[in-house]
């Protein structure tokens, strides 16, 4: 088993070995004799006895809070994620398409489907341009959930952060 009296195994003698010695052994030796994989060590992957459902170990650890920056805000907000996808009408539209399909796409049939849709489009459109029109002026509207950055950065501005 050894090579050149060195003491060496190869790694097939020891996978022969490994081989040997789990047919001879009994259930209890052999869990023991075994290589442990992680399907063996279940316990080790859980998380308050429950598996992490994004499927990673849980760290042995905590990650340790590192602190780069000072934990304030700032006085003011950037405009990147002002511009959103808005999608309106689209309730009206399903119904205007449906209606089209079920008329081989003859408009006289579905005029008030068509209709339907015009006003809700025009309505989005007022909409619109009255919001743009408050946060041009700078309008705070009481009871608002989203605010523009403009309307913000003016709340900020009045409550700044101490140095």
């Amino acid at each position: 088993m050894t090579q050149g009296g060195r003491g060496r195994i190869s790694i097939t003698q020891q996978h022969s070995i490994t081989q040997q010695q789990a047919r001879r052994s009994t259930p209890h030796q052999l869990s023991t004799t075994m290589r442990l994989t992680p399907l063996n060590l279940r316990s080790m992957y859980l998380v308050n006895n429950q598996r992490p459902k994004n499927g990673r170990r849980a760290t042995r650890v905590p990650f340790p809070f590192n602190g780069c920056l000072p934990l304030k805000l700032r006085d003011s907000v950037s405009g990147k994620s002002e511009k959103l996808q808005s999608n309106p009408c689209v309730q009206e539209m399903f119904v205007m398409f449906s209606c089209f399909k079920k008329n081989d796409f003859d408009q006289a049939l579905c005029s008030k489907e068509i209709q339907t849709f015009e006003a809700c489009h025009l309505n989005h459109l007022t909409n619109e341009k009255r919001k743009k029109e408050q946060e041009r002026r700078g309008v705070m509207v009481p009871g608002e959930k989203r605010l523009a950055h403009k309307q913000l950065n003016h709340l900020l501005g009045r409550y700044k952060q101490p140095v």
